[in-house]
């Protein structure tokens, strides 16, 4: 099949469909959550309901992120990407779009499981809302780095791919998104599940919440290790085509 420019303007609006569609159900997943975690606790706690629903906006706003991810390829796809290119070309813009939707379900998931416990911690000890919230954002925070990773491939595989019809080629391009995409999903979760946890040990005794937020630090660097490794592939599979 030759590749004119309308299938690369087919690719183009593929790519961006699965950037922002899949990346939003991560988001929405996440910001659901937590406002049902933030009713349960108001139901519990009505006299803390300002602090709660605050903390609720609070993480669904870091947890909308990676829908903010995948608005932004889309974005790219639609009005930046070139309008010209072989099999390559076409074959990276749907692969950006299939890493950045992907890349950030576990991002929106992890983050609503921290935003969610926050909510239910600041229920049961509203005093406790301010370091419980400290937290609850720096753990958020790493949970993106996965989502932050898709985002750096799929910009490489929207804007510098090379031209051409080489199939070795096409199968880099599908390669290095299917590997970071799915390579950040475990970490978002799992991170955000470690982040979770720490905000639970906290609200249960405050007097160790150093030694919870360093364990969670730690936990969630060792957690990101698969997407590290997601990310060196993609860079390989993405620059072996460069020359």
């Amino acid at each position: 099949m030759e590749w004119t420019n309308d299938w690369i303007l087919v690719a183009r609006f593929f790519g961006a469909a699965l950037a922002v569609g899949i990346a939003a159900f991560g988001s929405a997943y996440g910001e659901g959550y937590i406002a049902l975690k933030a009713s349960e606790a108001i139901a519990r706690q009505p006299k803390a309901s300002s602090e709660i629903v605050r903390t609720m906006l609070i993480t669904q706003a870091v947890s909308e992120t990676a829908g903010i991810f995948g608005l932004l390829i889309s974005i790219i796809l639609l009005f930046v990407a070139k309008s010209e290119g072989g099999a390559v070309f076409g074959t990276s813009l749907v692969a950006a779009g299939l890493c950045m939707g992907v890349g950030a379900i576990g991002a929106g998931i992890g983050s609503g499981q921290a935003g969610g416990a926050a909510c239910e911690s600041i229920g049961r000890y509203p005093k406790l809302s301010a370091n419980v919230l400290l937290t609850t954002l720096v753990g958020q925070a790493i949970v993106q780095t996965g989502c932050i990773f898709a985002l750096v491939v799929s910009m490489l595989l929207a804007l510098l791919t090379k031209e051409g019809h080489n199939i070795v080629a096409v199968g880099a391009m599908v390669g290095a998104g299917w590997s970071m995409g799915f390579g950040a999903i475990g970490a978002g979760i799992s991170t955000g599940f470690t982040a979770k946890n720490a905000v639970w040990g906290m609200s249960r005794d405050s007097s160790i919440g150093g030694v919870l937020t360093r364990t969670m630090l730690l936990g969630q660097a060792v957690a990101h290790a698969g997407a590290i490794y997601s990310l060196i592939i993609a860079f390989i599979l993405v620059f072996s085509n460069r020359g």
